[in-house]
């Protein structure tokens, strides 16, 4: 079942929150010209020669659209209030982006325009962090870094130069550069702010079996199903001495 959002009106007598320029932050939800907006970065501009102004770059979140915006130093900016879920992508058709509700299973939908370039790093039955403002999705939050499976780039070459690097796809037809050690079928983790090569990806189970083959080689050289540490913790640090 899709939502439609629900319209209300603010009880008499209702105080909007408000902010000052000056404790703006990344993410923060602005509620400007009749439209919730989100504030992808920030910085103090000099307009003019005698002051400098507080200026943001602004992403609306019904439009997608960005624009940066210059604010007066006191000047009361109100927020809009949020609630914050966690919805899980389902999939994608012509400019929709069909997202799942994780507790209730409602479906709600994007823009292809909303989701901008973060495209790029939507996995099937992935999950994210979504901003509902009066009961309707207006945007997700993805991640500081995704992890995205290698689906093409140059067979590997080991104890290459760290300065080398080639292209790769990944799953999501994203393009990056790797270095030359990286080979198709792994998967790296990728910046999602910069879009570049954030290092390898580890798997648990694979983290796990390679210190099981660690372990293996500490056993003790005369008797393999004992341990190689003893009580001192130094390894073969004493002979042991088996009862009959």
């Amino acid at each position: 079942m899709k939502s439609t959002g629900v319209s209300r009106r603010e009880p008499a007598g209702y105080n909007m929150q408000t902010i000052l320029p000056s404790e703006f932050k990344r993410g923060l939800v602005l509620l400007l010209d009749g439209a919730p907006q989100v504030v992808e970065d920030f910085h103090t501009a000099a307009a003019g020669r005698t002051k400098h102004k507080p200026r943001a770059r602004l992403r609306n979140l019904k439009t997608g659209r960005v624009a940066d915006r210059m604010f007066a130093d006191h000047e009361s900016v109100p927020m809009a209030e949020m609630a914050y879920r966690k919805v899980q992508f389902s999939y994608h058709q012509g400019d929709t982006y069909a997202f799942l509700d994780a507790e209730t299973f409602e479906e709600f939908d994007l823009t292809a325009e909303q989701i901008g370039e973060r495209h790029w790093f939507l996995k099937e039955n992935g999950e994210y962090r979504a901003m509902f403002l009066e009961g309707k999705l207006l945007d997700i939050a993805l991640p500081a870094q995704v992890p995205l499976q290698i689906t093409e780039t140059a067979a590997p070459i080991r104890g290459g130069s760290d300065s080398a690097w080639k292209p790769a796809k990944l799953e999501t037809g994203l393009e990056i550069m790797v270095p030359l050690f990286i080979a198709n079928g792994e998967t790296v983790r990728v910046d999602t702010a910069t879009r570049k090569y954030a290092g390898k990806e580890v798997h648990t189970r694979q983290a796990g079996a390679e210190d099981g083959r660690s372990r293996e080689c500490l056993r003790h050289p005369h008797h393999p199903f004992l341990p190689a540490y003893s009580g001192s913790g130094s390894v073969f640090n004493s002979p042991v001495r088996l009862s009959r």
